[in-house]
């Protein structure tokens, strides 16, 4: 089992605990309350529970629980963008749209343009926007496309570079809710000293428990002949196999060698995937939005809904 399905094979098990141990402390407090009102029914010499009594018991907050947790694993499949400014998070947004039929609609620039968390998600007025949250550090905004992947991804896209904005409390209130985390790297910079090793520090300190899964932009760099178009013959393989090696060295250098500090194998059978959204030569993305659906979305969700008696 690879890192990142272990991790939300983790998540899905404590949110199946946690849904288990709260129904049955609500059962045990309708018997409690219910063997109450039986007395108290006795004492009056009616012999039996008035219905509606019974009814007006715990009984109700279970249905509410159950209606609650089957709206939360029936939303869309939150997906997370994190990494150091510049690395092509927007550039990655484009290119999920465009493999997906929809188009370009996140500005691409050298300055930083992410200053907040922007939700993408589905609505039928393109661009429309509100404000969901103000915190100190970062403001949460969603912004609306009518683009058929959005039906079944929202996308979240963060600050780059400041650390600080993915420790304000309005973002680790809303990036916890994430079921699956990008962290992006760029080929050239092997966990650049100082700003990405304490960005990854900062990730890996508060959202420790997020599935995640690394994204390598620009996978031209790696191309065999720089002249010819990406293709399964044009890439150089053993140069993709040195840079995974050289990070996982610095990963562990920085991090130690921990449970918690990510060790990367390239996917599908690992956790770290290659691609390049560049317009003219997007390479590896429809893959990686076939593998997000297809691993943590429906499946895992009724998975759950079935251990908590949902289904």
């Amino acid at each position: 089992m690879t890192e990142h399905a272990g991790d939300y094979q983790v998540f899905k098990e404590r949110l199946a605990e946690w849904a288990r141990g709260v129904i049955g402390l609500i059962e045990d407090a309708d018997r409690i309350a219910t063997g109450e009102r039986f007395g108290r029914s006795i004492g009056r010499g009616e012999g039996r529970i008035d219905p509606a009594v019974e009814r007006a018991g715990l009984a109700g907050i279970r249905t509410e629980l159950e209606k609650g947790l089957t709206e939360v694993l029936s939303q869309e499949l939150r997906v997370g963008l994190m990494g150091i400014f510049s690395v092509g998070k927007s550039s990655l947004i484009n290119a999920l749209f465009r493999v997906t039929g929809g188009k370009d609609v996140r500005e691409i620039g050298k300055h930083p343009i992410d200053v907040d968390i922007t939700i993408l998600t589905w609505g039928p007025e393109p661009g429309a926007r509100r404000t969901l949250d103000e915190g100190r550090a970062v403001r949460i905004e969603e912004i609306a496309y009518p683009f058929d992947l959005l039906r079944k991804i929202t996308l979240v896209d963060t600050p780059g570079t400041d650390e600080m904005k993915i420790r304000d409390q309005a973002a680790i209130d809303y990036l916890r809710r994430l079921h699956v985390l990008l962290y992006l790297f760029m080929p050239d910079h092997v966990l650049a000293e100082g700003g990405e090793q304490d960005f990854l520090a900062a990730l890996l300190d508060r959202y420790r428990d997020l599935p995640r899964l690394y994204i390598v932009t620009h996978l031209s760099e790696f191309r065999v002949d720089p002249t010819s178009p990406i293709s399964p013959e044009n890439l150089d393989r053993a140069e993709m196999d040195d840079w995974i090696a050289k990070m996982n060295e610095r990963l562990v250098s920085h991090f130690g060698s921990g449970s918690e500090v990510p060790r990367l194998t390239i996917a599908p059978a690992g956790n770290t995937w290659f691609v390049d959204s560049h317009p003219k030569m997007t390479s590896g993305v429809r893959e990686l939005v076939d593998y997000l659906v297809g691993t943590f979305n429906e499946t895992t969700a009724n998975s759950i809904r079935r251990r908590v008696g949902l289904l």
